[in-house]
């Protein structure tokens, strides 16, 4: 099961950039940025005599000179006569700034058929990333351990959902059929269950050997299946099939 709930937060917003690669990029323009504005600071100080001698005003306005440079393409008006050697030490980090700044695919309405894909892509079940929450005891905590995915154990389903929407994990992991009733009677939550079956397991009426209802009630089992009436049931309690 996933949240199909927008979420906007700082979590979601870093997890958004570090995924496709965006937070590698992004921390390199800041190391670029960085390193930029010491170098300037360092030669203003040497050949610029009207350059602020403390250094946390020459830092200011050194890093002003840079994100002028990152924003705008062009250092702000220079004071001294050493301009072209100041745009030459920053002139290398306008090459790093980023030519598109819409992450509305990253942190908007994640609503749309296309975001949808994408999360729901990003938020399948997988040992690498996944974080997954599955209820205590159950066999899908036995499944996730197993399968060496990242879980955390919740004593009910209510509070497995409840971290799911607040982005504490990124799937619930549980039973089919226990998944897809939550999800049919509480359509004001926004969570959906996605994927396939991966760890079928089959269900039965406990009888005794010798009983005589064995008979009677496996035929009877037979006949709704083949009248589609135990379809009509699971459609009744866990809704349509996807």
């Amino acid at each position: 099961m996933i949240s199909e709930a927008p979420r906007a937060g700082f979590r979601s917003i870093v997890a958004g950039l570090a995924e496709p690669g965006h937070l590698r990029v992004y921390g390199a323009i800041l190391g670029a940025i960085i390193a930029s504005t010491l170098l300037l600071t360092l030669f203003d100080r040497r050949y610029d005599p009207k350059f602020p001698t403390r250094w946390r005003e020459g830092l200011a306005e050194s890093f002003y000179t840079v994100m002028s440079v990152v924003t705008t393409g062009k250092p702000p008006p220079a004071n001294q006569v050493l301009r072209m050697g100041r745009s030459r030490l920053v002139g290398a980090v306008a090459g790093l700034r980023p030519r598109d700044h819409r992450l509305r695919h990253l942190i908007g309405d994640q609503r749309d058929d296309d975001d949808r894909s994408h999360r729901e892509d990003r938020q399948r079940v997988g040992p690498a990333k996944a974080h997954v929450g599955v209820l205590d005891g159950a066999t899908a905590e036995e499944y996730a351990r197993a399968a060496g995915l990242r879980m955390t154990a919740f004593p009910n389903i209510d509070r497995a959902i409840d971290a799911l929407i607040a982005g504490e994990v990124d799937a619930v992991v549980g039973d089919a059929p226990v998944l897809d009733y939550y999800a049919l009677t509480r359509p004001q939550r926004d969570v959906r269950v996605v994927g396939e079956r991966f760890e079928p397991e089959k269900y039965g009426f406990g009888i005794a050997r010798d009983s005589a209802l064995r008979r009677p009630l496996t035929v009877a089992l037979i006949g709704a299946e083949e009248d589609g009436v135990t379809e009509d049931v699971r459609t009744k309690y866990f809704g349509p099939r996807q």
